[in-house]
């Protein structure tokens, strides 16, 4: 049996050998058995002087002598020397993690802010750190257990309406747009557009133009249970809406809506909303974009992400695939402008549209 020490800070930093605990009953043996000095212990057992007090003051620590560790085996004389002293404070209270989650489902609410509340009422607390390494720990145990998905290219469109909106003068007054937000899994392209509503009109008109931004229709849109889509959003037999039944017809798509609250069953979209929310509309939150494409708004340079959100002119006609679009159906049609390479080495011109952090409704655009 062995015991490992702490390591050896001398030259090299090289870790200090393990020592068997025969050698260290040795010791005991020499130092209180017979009375010998460290040094002559030392040079007995061929360990340093300084191991010598070390394992000398552990014995002492622990209330071993000689008589009591000849009858110890070399097990438990590892397990009573050598134990991990636990420096957990037992005694700090924990708060209620359930109530913790809870409020982490609010609009602005964020985990160092619930910490900061927490240590208000309990200065002796867990700092930042060891909080969220608990709260982590009980979400692992009280959660049932996931499973990993694998999303095939082209296979589904998962498409929702972002929780905030755009502020937009239209004729002077200041509306409210709604945002159209659509993500491939496979690739996580993403396409956004503003709307006056979340009518029929704009619900189907957002569909076919991210369809024709992506270039072609997915073998399955997996929308959200809004009364535009979904008339009955029952578990088993869920009822859509003749109009938007219809779009899938046309387009021979399957419509398999998510779940009612359970937004894992499409976290692609969820996860677009939020970066839409995050890069467009909170940078573009004390803008005022005017309707009728006057007076766009782009992003900052530093809050601008290039190939995540790109504008599709209206009128496009032009088919085209994306890596994303293995398996999926062919839709016409392709941005305008775009050249092909023979065009640009002649030298004509490019009238390339860049993409716009965020459009205005009503000015024949879809706008990320």
């Amino acid at each position: 049996m062995a015991a490992t020490v702490a390591p050896f800070r001398g030259r090299g930093e090289m870790p200090r050998p393990k020592v068997a605990m025969r050698r260290i009953k040795e010791v005991l043996r020499l130092k209180e058995g017979l009375g010998l000095s460290d040094t002559a212990v030392s040079r007995s057992v061929r360990i340093a002087r300084s191991t010598v007090k070390e394992y000398l003051d552990r014995a002492a620590a622990v209330g071993l002598n000689w008589e009591a560790v000849a009858e110890l085996s070399e097990e438990e004389l590892d397990r009573r020397l050598f134990a991990a002293v636990d420096t957990r404070h037992w005694d700090r209270p924990l708060p209620d993690w359930e109530a913790v989650e809870k409020e982490l489902r609010g609009r602005g609410v964020t985990l160092r802010l619930l910490w900061l509340e927490y240590l208000s009422r309990h200065p002796e607390g867990y700092r930042y750190t060891q909080f969220c390494a608990h709260f982590h720990a009980w979400q692992r145990h009280s959660r049932p257990p996931t499973m990993r998905r694998q999303h095939r290219a082209g296979e589904a469109l998962e498409v929702d309406y972002a929780g905030m909106t755009l502020s937009v003068i239209d004729k002077g007054v200041v509306r409210q747009a709604q945002v159209f937000v659509a993500c491939l899994p496979c690739s996580d392209l993403t396409y956004a557009e503003a709307s006056w509503t979340q009518g029929h009109e704009d619900w189907l008109g957002a569909h076919v133009r991210a369809f024709a931004y992506i270039g072609g229709c997915p073998k399955k849109v997996i929308p959200d249970n809004l009364k535009t889509g979904v008339t009955d959003a029952n578990y088993w037999d869920p009822v859509l809406n003749r109009s938007y039944h219809a779009l899938g017809r046309h387009y021979n798509v399957a419509i398999v809506p998510a779940r009612v609250r359970k937004p894992r069953d499409k976290p692609s979209a969820e996860n677009a909303v939020r970066l839409v929310e995050m890069w467009v509309l909170a940078p573009l939150r004390h803008c005022r974009p005017v309707a009728r494409g006057a007076g766009q708004h782009r992003l900052p340079r530093r809050r601008r992400r290039p190939l995540l959100f790109r504008a599709v002119p209206a009128g496009a006609s032009t088919a085209r695939r994306l890596p994303d679009r293995n398996g999926g159906g062919d839709l016409p049609p392709r941005r305008a402008g775009r050249q092909s390479s023979a065009q640009r080495r002649q030298g004509a011109p490019h009238h390339h549209e860049r993409a716009h952090a965020a459009g205005t409704p009503g000015d024949g655009q879809a706008h990320p």
